[in-house]
C-alpha cells in the first residue's frame, strides 16, 4: 500500500536531458555584428586544445538543450533508401524539430492551414540532399548571416499576435520544446534551399508581339480512360517477388506508427440504466420534460425546416432514456471512484494485467482492450463506444514500462464516461508485416505485371480510334470489354500530353500540348494517367481533339496578360532544366 498519489494522467513526457539544469529557450536577442567571411588560419591543435574545445560544446548542449534531437543522431544508421546517403536518424532528427514548430506555433491548422510543410521520409530524405548541395554552393547562411535569420523568425509575430520567440519560450521543459542548436538547423536548411530553388526564378523579358503567338483557342477534346483490369492475372500467395515487392513498398507505404495496447476499466452505464428505469415514475419523468423545455422536438408538419416541442404524452420513452442516463451517470462516477481508490491501496500497479481486470469485475466495473497509435497532431485517442480522451500521450514515453495505470480519467463524447486506463504493452514506430500487408503487395505486383498488356493493348486501341474518331471507336460494340465512356471537356491548348512510360515505375515519354493535336486528321494521342487514389490498377488516356474555335481577338491589356502568361511558361522550362540538373546532382533521385 502506498499514499503517494498516482498522477491524473500518463506523465508528460520528460525532457530529453532530465539531468541537465533548466534550459535557456531561443530568445530574438540582437546578435554580435560578425563577418560572414571572417575565418582563422587552419592551424593544427594540440590535445589540451581538442579536450577544451569538445568540452565547450558539451557546456553548450546542456545551456541549450542539445539532448532533443542529438540522441536520435547518434542511434545505429539505418537508411532511408538503397543511396545509403540519409539515415533514418537524420530524418526523424528534422522531422521532430518540424512538428514542435508546428504544434508550438500554430495551435489551429484546421483553421489557420499548416504552417510548416508535412513531409514523408521520402520527401525529407530529397530536402537533407537539397541542404547539402545548397551547402556546397555556399547557400547555407551561417555566423552572423544566420544570427540575423534566427532574430528574424523569432521575432515574427503568431496568430495570438505574440513573438515566434514568446511562445517557444512557454515550452521550455514541455514535450513540445525545441532546442536553439535544433532551430538553427531548421532555418539554415530552410533558407538554403530555397535560396537553391530561385536560382531559376529570373526569366528574359518578352515582346508584347509574343501575344499573338499565344491567343488561345477554345479546344474540346475527347477522352477515354482504359484500365488493365481485364490483363490482370492472379498472384499466388507464395510468389517469389512478393517479399521484393515488399521491401521496395515499405518505406513509403507501410509505415507503423508507435502504438500502445490498453486495458480500459469502467462502468457500463447502459447496465446502470437499465437498474434504474424501473424506478423511475411518471412523476418523475414529468418533472424532467418540464424542467428542460425544447430538449425533445420534431419537425412541424408544415415547415420541416422548424421544430416544435414533442408533447409529453408521445415523449415519454424518450425522456425515460435521458432521465435514466442522467442518473446512471453520477452512479458510474462512484464505481470507477472506488475502484481508483482500490488501485493505489493494493498496489495494482505493481502487479499484472490479470490482477486488474480481477481487481476491476470484483468492484463492479467491465473491462475493454484497445489499441492506440501514437498521435502527431493534437487529436484525441479514440477508445470506441467509450469516447475520445486526449491526455494518453505519456504512455508513448520510453520511460514509461507496461503496468502504468492512470488515475480517474473524463473520456470526451456523446456516450463520455469515466475511465481508468493500463498500458499492457508499447510497440516502437517501425513498419507493418508483410502479413498485414500481403493483399496490397500482391494488388500492387499484379498491376505492375499487366503494365505492358495495357500498353500493347492501348495502343492497337489509338492506331484503330484514329481512323474512326475517338467517339465512334468507343461506342463499338467490341470495345465493350473496356467497359468505358468518352468524356468531352474544354482544354487549354498548352496542357500537357504525356506518352506513358515503358516501364511501369519507367520515366515517362515524350511531352507534347494539346495544341498539336488540333490537325486537320485529329491524330489520337496516348497520355499517361496515375492509378485512382487507393488503387494500384494501371491506367491510360486516349486523347482527340473534337473540337477548335478562335479565340478573342488581342487587345492590349490582354497581350500584356498574354506575355506573363509566356514568362509563367518560360520560367516553367528553366525549372525543368534546374531540376533535372538538380537530380543528377542528387544521383538521379
Amino acid at each position: 500500500m502506498t499514499d503517494a498519489p498516482r498522477p491524473p494522467g500518463p506523465p508528460a513526457l520528460p525532457s530529453a536531458n532530465p539531468a541537465a539544469p533548466a534550459k535557456q529557450a531561443p530568445t530574438a536577442t540582437k546578435p554580435e555584428p560578425v563577418a560572414d567571411d571572417a575565418a582563422a588560419p587552419a592551424v593544427g591543435l594540440t590535445f589540451g586544445q581538442h579536450v577544451f574545445i569538445w568540452s565547450m560544446i558539451l557546456l553548450v548542449g546542456i545551456i541549450f538543450g542539445i539532448g532533443s534531437t542529438v540522441g536520435i543522431l547518434q542511434q545505429g544508421p539505418s537508411y532511408i533508401d538503397d543511396q545509403k546517403d540519409i539515415t533514418a536518424a537524420e530524418v526523424t532528427a528534422r522531422r521532430v524539430v518540424t512538428d514542435r514548430l508546428e504544434i508550438a506555433l500554430n495551435p489551429n491548422p484546421e483553421r489557420a492551414g499548416r504552417l510548416l510543410f508535412r513531409r514523408g521520409e521520402p520527401q525529407w530524405a530529397a530536402h537533407i540532399r537539397l541542404a547539402r548541395i545548397a551547402a556546397k554552393d555556399g547557400l547555407v547562411p551561417t555566423g552572423a548571416t544566420l544570427d540575423r535569420l534566427v532574430a528574424e523568425f523569432l521575432a515574427e509575430k503568431s496568430e495570438s499576435g505574440r513573438t515566434y520567440g514568446a511562445v517557444l519560450k512557454d515550452q521550455v521543459g514541455s514535450k513540445y520544446e525545441v532546442d536553439l542548436l535544433d532551430l538553427r538547423m531548421f532555418l539554415a536548411e530552410r533558407q538554403g534551399v530555397d535560396a537553391l530553388m530561385q536560382r531559376t526564378s529570373s526569366v528574359p523579358a518578352v515582346p508584347t508581339v509574343a501575344a499573338e503567338l499565344m491567343a488561345e483557342e477554345k479546344i474540346t477534346v475527347d477522352q477515354v480512360e482504359l484500365t488493365a483490369a481485364q490483363f490482370l492475372k492472379p498472384v499466388a500467395e507464395d510468389d517469389p517477388e512478393i517479399e521484393t515487392a515488399y521491401q521496395r513498398l515499405r518505406p513509403t507505404r507501410f509505415t507503423a506508427p508507435a502504438a500502445a495496447d490498453l486495458k480500459v476499466a469502467f462502468a457500463d452505464i447502459n447496465v446502470l440504466r437499465s437498474k434504474l428505469v424501473n424506478g423511475l415514475t411518471e412523476a418523475d419523468l414529468k418533472a424532467w420534460y418540464d424542467s428542460h423545455p425544447g430538449a425533445i422536438t420534431r419537425p412541424k408538419a408544415d415547415k420541416p425546416t422548424e421544430t416544435e416541442p414533442v408533447p409529453f404524452a408521445e415523449a415519454k420513452d424518450q425522456v425515460r432514456d435521458k432521465l435514466s442516463r442522467e442518473r446512471a451517470v453520477p452512479e458510474a462516477l462512484k464505481l470507477v471512484s472506488a475502484f481508483n481508490e482500490i488501485v493505489s491501496a493494493d498496489g495494482l500497479t505493481e502487479k499484472d494485467s490479470a490482477a486488474f481486470s480481477a481487481a476491476a469485475e470484483k468492484a463492479g466495473l467491465k473491462v475493454q482492450t484497445h489499441t492506440i497509435a501514437e498521435q502527431t497532431d493534437g487529436k484525441a485517442y479514440a477508445l470506441g463506444d467509450l469516447g475520445s480522451v486526449h491526455d494518453l500521450v505519456g504512455f508513448f514515453n520510453r520511460s514509461q514500462a507496461p503496468g502504468l495505470i492512470t488515475n480517474l480519467i473524463h473520456t470526451e463524447g456523446a456516450e463520455s464516461n469515466a475511465v481508468i486506463i493500463r498500458l499492457e504493452a508499447r510497440r516502437e514506430s517501425g513498419f507493418k508485416l508483410l502479413a498485414e500487408v500481403k493483399p496490397q503487395v500482391r494488388e500492387w505486383l499484379a498491376g505492375r505485371r499487366a503494365w505492358k498488356d495495357l500498353l500493347a493493348a492501348a495502343e492497337v486501341a489509338r492506331v484503330a480510334a484514329a481512323k474512326t474518331g475517338l467517339a465512334a471507336w468507343a461506342a463499338a460494340p467490341e470495345q465493350a470489354v473496356w467497359k468505358t465512356t468518352v468524356k468531352s471537356e474544354p482544354s487549354r491548348p498548352t496542357r500537357k500530353i504525356q506518352a506513358p512510360p515503358a516501364e511501369s515505375d519507367g520515366p515517362p515519354g515524350e511531352s507534347q500540348p494539346v495544341a498539336a493535336l488540333a490537325l486537320p486528321g485529329r491524330p489520337v494521342a496516348l497520355d499517361r494517367m496515375e492509378p485512382a487514389k487507393g488503387s494500384d490498377l494501371p491506367r491510360v488516356r486516349l486523347v482527340q481533339v473534337a473540337k477548335v474555335e478562335p479565340g478573342p481577338a488581342q487587345t492590349a491589356e490582354n497581350s500584356k496578360y498574354m506575355v506573363e502568361y509566356y514568362r509563367y511558361l518560360l520560367r516553367g522550362y528553366l525549372n525543368d532544366l534546374a531540376q533535372e540538373r538538380l537530380r543528377d546532382r542528387m544521383g538521379g533521385r
